[in-house]
């Protein structure tokens, strides 16, 4: 091998390419939960720091009924808002501070979901501060929502990012008073933070159709786990992103990896 390209791992952990130094990378490590964060001496000051502080204060950007209303409907629903678990799902294994959400919430069924989102977006009779009312104008509380699965994200697709408040137009069909008309309605959009759908509850193998490369899983299950479930039918699923990902996570982050090339990636 040409020597230009040859790498040589030094023992103070010095990476050099031929003959000159190129990277320092005296890394460390630190365990959060059951993954390895890695850490640049030269940098770990910066890592992972929390970009909510109202978070850290014990205040939540939450519309003000919004968890009293989901556990006086399922008051069996796991719900957290401890420090510990807001963190851990507010950042994937990528080199992005965490950014918390404000909830993390833990549905083992569809109608849990759905009465979780149906809270996400609700019209509201409030107004905004020192704003004049308007009739014309529906104000609408949005709850950002992001599902997680295993948190192997590289990407950052965990990290919680709320766009600012907004006016649109809207179908009049999206209300739920629709009056069967065409009109355009005009509505301000508020922000109301964000939650974390936990699908770790989601996690059944259910029909397998050999004969037509199907299967049906639910979004929870990891790549490994489904292919222990395959062992002895035939099949494999042969996306590997480098991690055991959840297979709802892989689907919806369009996973690829070192297979890809012959066998494709998740669309």
């Amino acid at each position: 091998m040409n020597s230009r390209y040859r790498i040589i791992c030094g023992n103070l952990g010095r990476l050099t390419k031929g003959n000159s130094i190129s990277l320092l990378t005296d890394y460390n490590y630190l365990y959060r939960g059951s993954r390895r964060v890695n850490q640049n001496p030269f940098t770990h000051q910066t890592c992972r720091v929390s970009s909510s502080s109202t978070l850290r204060s014990g205040q939540s950007r939450l519309p003000s009924n919004f968890l009293s209303t989901l556990q006086s409907r399922h008051p069996d629903l796991k719900v957290s808002t401890n420090t510990y678990d807001l963190d851990a799902h507010g950042h994937g294994e990528s080199y992005h501070p965490s950014s918390p959400p404000d909830a993390v919430i833990y549905p083992s069924s569809v109608e849990e979901i759905q009465d979780i989102l149906s809270l996400c977006c609700r019209e509201s009779a409030e107004q905004n501060d020192n704003q004049e009312v308007n009739q014309e104008v529906t104000f609408v509380d949005v709850v950002s929502v992001i599902p997680y699965g295993a948190g192997t994200s590289v990407e950052g697709h965990l990290n919680v990012l709320i766009p600012d408040d907004s006016t649109t137009q809207v179908p009049s069909s999206m209300f739920a008073e629709y009056d069967g008309s065409d009109s355009i309605r005009t509505v301000t959009i508020r922000r109301k933070g964000a939650i974390s759908i936990d699908m770790s509850n989601f996690q059944h193998v259910g029909e397998v159709k050999t004969g037509d490369l199907f299967i049906k899983v639910a979004p929870g299950v990891t790549r490994n786990r489904l292919n222990d479930s395959l062992r002895h039918s035939g099949l494999q699923f042969m996306v590997d992103p480098g991690a055991d990902a959840s297979i709802g996570g892989m689907i919806a982050c369009g996973a690829s990896g070192t297979a890809a090339v012959k066998y494709g990636k998740r669309n």
